[in-house]
């Protein structure tokens, strides 16, 4: 058993999915995978549009993630709900625009901060994701005629509003910033930790194959 790769991987995963995210963090990093920033958005208007029971996220990753989420308005007709680019300090539409309209303008001298094997990094989240939330939510898109794939559907929580009285417990589902909040961010951010980890272990040791597993931990 390979100690410092599993510790990454938690407990609430089952055995059959755990050994499929152990071999994928085991595999060599090909050159080609670049920095980048993982991103996510629901949809306000569409074919997975939330409903009172389920919520859906796209999660992907992007060394521009504006710009996709744009060419989901202009290309498929959609309305996207940006929630967040990570790494990166939270930002609102006004600020998320603005940096939009700076990346256009090849103003990125690489001072923002971007998360290393960041399409391994991708593929691990959203095998944890699918052994959390098995049920996909992908679907063929009429706008653009492809299928649209790396989306979950997770099922809304229920959340206790008031304690018990006499007139019973009183409880309500999740909305859909709290799921994101509590559910998928927490998963993607710690599958960047491991990335940074991994890419600082990897140039120490002039690798591109993480060998020394054992350091990870």
């Amino acid at each position: 058993m390979i100690v410092g790769l599993v510790i990454w991987i938690g407990k609430h995963i089952g055995p059959r999915k755990r050994m499929q995210i152990q071999q994928e963090m085991i595999k060599p990093i090909s050159k080609k995978d670049e920095a980048g920033y993982l991103y996510a958005y629901h949809l306000t208007q569409g074919p997975r549009v939330s409903t009172q029971h389920y919520c859906y996220f796209k999660i992907g990753r992007s060394i521009n993630p504006t710009r996709r989420v744009s060419q989901v308005i202009q290309k498929c007709n959609y309305q996207p709900k940006l929630l967040d680019i990570i790494p990166g300090k939270r930002r609102t539409a006004k600020q998320y625009h603005q940096q939009q309209t700076t990346i256009q303008k090849g103003d990125d001298d690489g001072r923002m901060l971007k998360c290393p094997i960041s399409h391994r990094v991708e593929r691990l989240i959203h095998m944890e994701l699918a052994a959390l939330y098995p049920i996909t939510g992908g679907f063929k898109c009429q706008g653009c005629g492809t299928t649209h794939r790396e989306w979950f559907r997770v099922k809304r929580p229920m959340v206790q509003v008031q304690a018990a009285d006499a007139g019973g417990e009183k409880w309500r589902r999740m909305t859909d910033q709290e799921v994101w909040l509590n559910k998928i961010r927490p998963v993607m951010l710690h599958w960047i930790q491991y990335g940074v980890a991994a890419s600082a272990l990897l140039q120490a040791l002039g690798s591109r194959s993480p060998s020394l597993d054992q350091d990870l931990g």
